[in-house]
């Protein structure tokens, strides 16, 4: 790799480490007993380094990865209203879509670990039981792969190997929404009005992936021995597994995987998810009285919420028994009531100023999973002349935790974790050293070894679920806001122009984020006596397993533990052009331009952490802004919208200090041009026309290039695509019918 163009470069592809044909590790890890294959079929070292091997090791997955997911949309809404009197009118609108995308990936890979993880090496055994119990050697496992692993003493060889005699993975999911609100709505006393509805809104989820295994089948199947009645075939050891359909797999080299081997392992996933919401709410608005600066105006209103939601995995999801680690089904529901008022009092009008009021606003709801929050709004303007307006205000926000914080059981995961214990001795003085001794496994091992050592698969092989925490609570914000709008009246009459500057800072206390395994780790052995919570979910294998005082698992999940902090400046200017009267040329001229600058945002992950800033990392630039060009002329409306990112540093966590020395770690700035025309035909016996064509990114502008393996880059683009356009140029076209 090189640094160019302001960011990582790659001067050749970034080539995954499970290739097609296998790579194999008859040693303790590391370069030693490491074999590959050939395009031949020659069995050779993994790690070669002369290049007498060609290019075995590496596979392409970006030749499998489409840069944009084809997609099928729908829509289709209503909107109807009925006036009984001048005074009193019933509405419903209701709205329905679907949406349906076919996404394609590299064939799976596959990762032996997975299969044998009961096994201590995690590998295909060397020898085993065959169906009538005499132990036999694995017989397509190669006499020299076989003869190192016997030498090095290893119980199974592990390997990775990418199946693509499956062909690729792929997914299709159909999403399909549907909503619709209905209720009546008045007015009295000329100027109080009030509405009262009911919306039902549901959502559905349909996924189902291909190119996946069953772990289960796949341990039977690379389990075979000798067919006793077909000399020079094999079968599955297990009868009930062959009873069942089993047919044994050869995963060492090219293709070696038979269809009807592929057929039994295979595993299609399968995933449906509901969520639906009932709201029954009423509003009433008007002027309580007069006061010599103008009226006093009050907003009130209630509001009835359910929600639901459940989402159901196929049954070797569930268990963790095929391509993906187990993830439970998910189902929880709550609801809450809330009331809100809300007050605009004038305080001056027609004086010094030309106005000064200020509002308040505050809510109060009762959630059946939290309990009771509050929030307010304290807000005011001050208009000093027709020209200039000062405003600001100050508000408490909150988010309580939705039903996946609250009610997910757990996704398991093999996560990295740093065992606090790792290295204690009989002698280590400390608070960490004396809880870790008086687990009886890590006391034994410590008598016998001298200290808690632990293996390269011991410090791999913990295991845990992250899932949701019924004892979350609220998320609170404080934000505040002070700007001004400047409206110039000195302008001609064929120029109409405004700006406004606003300063804003946000900061949110008691974020939900996920709690850390290492953090689970730190405050359970920190804590005296192991006293703190946290250590019932820590699970170590007991003195009787070889992997003694090792971890097994590590729970954790979300919690409200982080702080966000952030703050900036937005400017929106708009300037309007009668083209006619400033230079005798058809039409309207709009120009808007809103711009960000980000001065600070900070996150912290956990209580005692150092934040980590994201201020002018990819996706936070320092500066971005949007200017749009409206040309308007009858029905005719052209569209220029030009969009701006400032450069952006990589993801901090990628890259020490010492790679950026002398380098430019950051990605440089990217400006896109988007065109539109629209144009606009009524009739009278069809309704609305609306017909419009459109190319994005127009002037083809290239992403920043970010190689593969760092956090800001998505597999198959090469930058980040949820940032950059990495699809190039493209052009739509369209209409839209209201009648």
């Amino acid at each position: 790799m090189f640094f160019g163009g302001g960011v990582f470069e790659q001067t050749t592809p970034f080539f995954s480490s499970f290739p097609p044909q296998g790579r194999f590790d008859a040693g303790n890890g590391g370069t030693s007993a490491n074999y590959t294959y050939l395009p031949d079929g020659t069995l050779v070292d993994s790690f070669d380094t002369n290049g007498t091997n060609g290019d075995p090791n590496g596979f392409n997955r970006m030749a499998f990865r489409t840069i944009a997911i084809p997609t099928e949309r729908f829509l289709a809404s209503t909107n109807v209203t009925y006036d009984f009197t001048p005074n009193l009118g019933a509405f419903f609108e209701s709205t329905y879509t679907t949406t349906t995308t076919v996404s394609a990936l590299e064939p799976f890979p596959l990762d032996s670990a997975d299969v044998f993880q009961s096994s201590v090496s995690g590998g295909i055994p060397l020898s085993y039981a065959d169906s009538n119990g005499n132990l036999i050697s694995h017989p397509f496992m190669p006499a020299e792969i076989l003869a190192d692993a016997t030498a090095n003493g290893i119980d199974g060889v592990r390997f990775r190997r990418r199946l693509a005699e499956f062909g690729p993975r792929g997914a299709e999911n159909e999403r399909q929404t549907f909503r619709f609100s209905t209720g009546l709505e008045g007015s009295f006393a000329d100027d109080w009005n009030w509405d009262a509805s009911y919306t039902y809104g549901q959502t559905t989820q349909a996924q189902r992936s291909e190119g996946q295994i069953d772990t289960t089948a796949l341990r039977f199947a690379l389990l075979s021995e000798p067919d006793p009645d077909n000399p020079g075939q094999f079968r599955c050891v297990d009868a009930e597994a062959r009873a069942a359909g089993c047919v044994p797999a050869n995963v060492f080299g090219f293709n070696s995987v038979s269809d009807a081997a592929i057929a039994y392992i295979s595993a299609d996933q399968n995933r449906n998810a509901r969520i639906e919401q009932n709201v029954v709410q009423a509003n009433l608005s008007g002027s309580i009285v007069e006061m010599p600066a103008g009226p006093l105006q009050f907003a009130v209103g209630v509001e009835r919420r359910f929600e639901q939601s459940n989402a159901t995995n196929d049954a070797l999801t569930v268990r963790g028994l095929n391509s993906s680690n187990a993830s439970p089904n998910v189902s929880g529901k709550f609801d809450v009531s809330e009331l809100y008022m809300e007050f605009n009092v004038p305080i001056l009008s027609d004086t010094f100023v030309d106005y000064f009021g200020i509002g308040v606003a505050g809510r109060h709801s009762d959630y059946s999973t939290i309990g009771s929050t509050s929030t307010y709004e304290g807000r005011m303007d001050l208009r000093i002349s027709e020209e200039w307006l000062v405003r600001g205000s100050a508000s408490q926000s909150v988010r309580a935790p939705n039903i996946d914080e609250l009610f997910d059981p757990g996704t398991q995961t093999f996560a990295q974790v740093n065992d606090p214990c790792a290295g204690i001795t009989a002698t280590t003085t400390g608070v960490v050293a004396e809880n870790c001794r008086s687990i009886q496994a890590i006391a034994e091992r410590i008598a016998d070894e001298g200290s808690f050592t632990l293996t390269q698969t011991e410090l791999q092989g913990t295991t845990g679920f992250l899932g949701g925490n019924p004892n979350a609570f609220e998320e609170t914000s404080d934000s505040y806001t002070f700007g001004f709008v400047h409206t110039p009246n000195y302008l001609p009459d064929s120029l109409d122009a405004s700006i406004a500057i606003d300063y804003w800072d946000i900061t949110v206390e008691d974020a939900i984020f996920t709690v850390t395994q290492n953090n689970v780790l730190n405050l359970c052995y920190n804590s005296a006596n192991l006293s703190s919570p946290f250590c019932d979910d820590i699970v170590r294998f007991g003195a009787e397993n070889a992997q003694r005082g090792a971890l097994d698992e590590v729970n954790s999940g979300a919690g409200n533990v982080g702080e966000i902090s952030t703050a900036g400046i937005d400017v929106d200017f708009n300037l309007n052009i009668y083209l006619e009267d400033a230079f005798s040329i058809p039409g309207n001229l709009n120009i808007n331009t809103v711009y960000t600058y980000l001065d600070h945002y900070e996150i912290v992950n956990f209580p005692g952490e150092p934040s980590d800033s994201e201020t002018g990392e990819i996706g936070n630039p320092r500066h971005r802004w949007n200017t749009t060009l409206r040309y308007g002329l009858g029905d005719f409306t052209f569209q220029w919208q030009v969009r701006f990112i400032g450069e952006s540093r990589i993801e901090d966590t990628d890259l020490s200090a010492a790679d950026c020395i002398g380098l430019d770690c950051t990605t440089d700035s990217v400006m896109y041009s988007d065109l539109q025309l629209r144009y606009q035909l009524s009739t009278a016996n069809y309704g609305e026309l609306e017909f419009f064509a459109g190319l994005e990114n127009a002037f083809d502008e290239d992403p920043p290039i970010i190689s593969a393996g760092l956090t800001d880059s998505d597999t198959g683009t090469e930058t980040a695509a949820g940032v950059y356009d990495a699809i190039g140029r493209a052009w739509y076209m369209g209409v839209k019918a209201k009648f």
